[in-house]
């Protein structure tokens, strides 16, 4: 992970408090992660860390933004998590049930990308402590990768 601590120095010496996807890049890739949106007609996803006063680090997790904005359909655990804790985290918001089932050409979400990605957010709840809010809320897995197509981070001054 010191590839990552790297790039988050890196973007806070640049004297911005909040980056979008443009100056992410290469922050993105160092966790990992792809840019973009996958061919084949993924399910969007939303992905997150964020430090809340009460718990600390947060991780949540959900089917899209708009699932989530409109019916709070979220799920959140306290990091670290381990592999049975991501698979619950995935599985508990309402949407992954509905949407999966309900829509023929929803492509099903691949869990073991998933899993790896949460278990980057977990590092680095423990690794990072100037986040204050990572974002990922356009991202898509397929066979093999999880794509980030949108992305903000927060850092604490």
């Amino acid at each position: 992970m010191q590839k990552t601590k790297s790039e988050i120095i890196k973007l806070q010496n640049t004297n911005k408090i909040i980056f979008e996807i443009s100056d992410l890049r290469n922050f993105i890739l160092s966790l990992g992660l792809k840019i973009g949106k996958p061919e084949n007609n993924p399910t969007e996803l939303t992905l997150g860390l964020q430090k809340d006063a009460l718990f600390g680090y947060v991780i949540y997790f959900g089917y899209g933004q708009k699932a989530i904005d409109i019916w709070n359909d979220c799920s959140y655990r306290i990091p670290p998590l381990t592999k049975k804790d991501a698979k619950e985290l995935i599985n508990q918001p309402t949407a992954s049930h509905i949407l999966l089932k309900g829509y023929k050409d929803l492509i099903k979400p691949n869990d073991e990308i998933l899993y790896s990605a949460i278990n980057i957010l977990s590092n680095l709840s423990s690794e990072q402590t100037s986040i204050e809010h990572l974002s990922l809320e356009e991202i898509y897995t397929d066979d093999n990768n999880l794509y980030v197509n949108k992305a903000t981070l927060y850092l604490v001054e």
